[in-house]
């Protein structure tokens, strides 16, 4: 299942578009376990190498790389911290990022 993510999001990458939501909950699983990347709603178009959010929000601490969340800047680099979170949810069987050492689900900037 990683391997597949990982190519998802490798070809996103090339398509210049950073998902800025990866996480098991945005994964579905079909038969076959072939596994698909889900909910683009944060997704956006790469037009330099850095994307700055520029709206104030939620974001999921959990898997916001540290430099999205205090800078606001997301890059592929940044999908990759997503992804090491999402590893941790495979190999865990869905066991929360950071269990008993973060309190709260989200940042609001």
């Amino acid at each position: 299942m990683g391997a597949q993510v990982g190519s998802g999001m490798a070809y996103l990458e090339r398509e210049g578009i950073v998902h800025r939501d990866l996480a098991a909950r945005n994964v579905l699983i079909g038969e076959g376990i072939n596994v698909k990347i889900a909910d683009f709603g944060l997704a956006r178009v790469m037009k330099e190498e850095v994307y700055e959010r520029q709206s104030d929000g939620k974001l999921p601490i959990k898997w916001t790389a540290p430099e999205a969340m205090t800078h606001n800047k997301y890059t592929s680099k940044s999908d990759v911290w997503s992804y090491g979170i999402l590893l941790h949810e495979i190999i865990t069987h869905g066991d929360p990022p950071y269990a008993g050492r973060v309190k709260t689900k989200t940042y609001i900037n």
